[in-house]
């Protein structure tokens, strides 16, 4: 026991240097980029529906299932007070990787870091596809759990908060591919669990409110160097509301299969700018909508088997409905491969 939890403190230690450094490597967020490939990036979904902050925050792992909190038993029965969950999703165009450790400060109250890295993140531009890979935004995650008369129902409450890690100002080129939103997001979500013997129901609500993500973009006349035109960007993304739901059957002794849906609707979002000749001395301003507002409809189904500490998922996402405002993103969508591998290090 006091080597696992001594496993656990170096992890911890490790986790918060890798937040911190990524905290304060991008402190000029002054970039010199073509206004086209700014506003290819404002407009496209790909940077939303590739955050891998979305999936893990929809897709519940085999802990979120359990309902026992007899004590520390909030891991599905077992005396976990820490454990580690980690996250594969690979898609066409996406693929990442989630290290999400997390500690149950009280038999209630938990507090998790989603730390991604992403391995491939591809945006296509007229002329050609950008692809970077890089540290994303780190999610930390408050749960409080509160338990139902009834020993198989619970309802919990979970506040995130997102930072702004990922790199927004990524370049492949002269092209540009944020690894994050460059905002700092807020999201309220509840679950609600009824877990019986050979099968379990869970239903998700979440909210995110997008932060403002504020860049500067400088063209230079090419036939005249001294000519320049700055414009100052304050860029919000479209603000998220998603409800799923999930199911997963006890087919075998340690197997299980598991049935969910996610609908996500996203606002338009907006953009401000003020831009500057310092030649003419004119400046402009105003505000335009990003064209961000969808409506997604996406089913997974996945199997998963309780070894006791590790328990792996294996799954797929599958887009069912895509709805959107801007039909030029319609591409965006693919069918995702995704490992869950939940380890509770701390019985």
């Amino acid at each position: 026991m006091k080597k696992q939890r001594l496993l656990a403190v170096i992890e911890l230690i490790i986790l918060l240097f890798v937040f911190f450094k990524c905290s304060f490597a991008q402190q000029d967020i002054y970039v010199t980029i073509t206004t086209e490939g700014l506003l290819s990036t404002i407009s496209s979904t790909d940077l939303l529906l590739s955050d891998p902050t979305i999936t893990p925050s929809i897709l519940p792992s085999t802990d979120d299932f359990g309902t026992n909190y007899d004590g520390y038993g909030r891991k599905g029965g077992f005396l976990s007070h820490f454990g580690v969950n980690t996250l594969f999703e690979v898609s066409s165009k996406h693929k990442s990787w989630l290290l999400t450790p997390y500690y149950d400060i009280t038999p209630n109250l938990s507090v998790e870091f989603r730390v991604p890295y992403i391995l491939q993140r591809t945006m296509e531009y007229y002329d050609r596809e950008a692809e970077v890979n890089g540290v994303g935004d780190v999610t930390i995650d408050a749960s409080y759990i509160w338990p139902f008369a009834d020993s198989g129902s619970v309802f919990t409450t979970r506040f995130y908060v997102k930072l702004p890690t990922g790199d927004s100002e990524a370049m492949d080129g002269d092209y540009l591919v944020p690894l994050g939103t460059g905002s700092l997001d807020l999201m309220i979500g509840s679950r609600f669990v009824k877990d019986a013997y050979r099968y379990s129901l869970l239903g998700s609500l979440l909210f995110r409110k997008s932060g403002v993500n504020k860049k500067t973009v400088q063209m230079i006349d090419a036939s005249d160097p001294s000519h320049i035109i700055t414009s100052d960007y304050d860029i919000t993304n479209g603000d998220m509301l998603n409800l799923s739901g999930f199911g997963r059957l006890l087919v075998a002794p340690r197997w299980e299969l598991w049935l969910g849906a996610s609908a996500i609707i996203v606002g338009d979002g907006e953009t401000k700018y003020t831009t500057v000749d310092n030649q003419s001395s004119i400046t402009e301003s105003g505000e335009f909508s990003n064209n961000q507002g969808m409506t997604l409809l996406d089913l997974y189904p996945g199997l998963t088997c309780n070894f006791g500490v590790v328990k792996p998922y294996f799954g797929l996402k599958i887009p069912v409905v895509s709805s959107y405002k801007n039909d030029v993103d319609k591409e965006s969508r693919d069918l995702a491969f995704i490992v869950q591998i939940n380890c509770q290090a701390g019985q």
